[in-house]
């Protein structure tokens, strides 16, 4: 994720990243992020913990979560779709202008949502 932190700065992004489940909860609660770009190749637990975990936490919700990973198989699409990832994106299968142009709309998207 680190070259992706980086490339995300350099197109306009403001980012703040964690390696840590508890402390990108904490991170995402104090920033209010206009989105969260989540890899779900996590070092704890259930790689879709921090989805099931943002229910938990009303300043969060309406916060959409994308999902960038490797995983290519419908079992995983399915469950980070079901459990409220608003895209999935594999990163073999998109370029980089590819992913930052869907996280530019889902974020466009989210604010026009809130402003009705």
């Amino acid at each position: 994720m680190e070259s992706y932190r980086e490339r995300f700065k350099r197109s306009g992004f403001e980012v703040f990243t964690e390696d840590d489940e508890d402390e990108g909860m904490e991170l995402a609660i104090s920033c209010q992020p206009d989105a969260i770009i989540l890899d779900i190749s996590l070092p704890k637990d259930d790689d879709f913990g921090f989805l099931l975990d943002m229910k938990k936490y009303p300043k969060l919700d309406g916060v959409p979560v994308i999902v960038l990973t490797d995983l290519n198989d419908d079992d995983n699409r399915g469950r980070g779709m079901s459990l409220g990832a608003k895209d999935y994106l594999v990163r073999d299968e998109l370029t980089f202008s590819d992913i930052a142009e869907k996280v530019r709309l889902i974020i466009e998207e989210n604010k026009n949502k809130n402003k009705k």
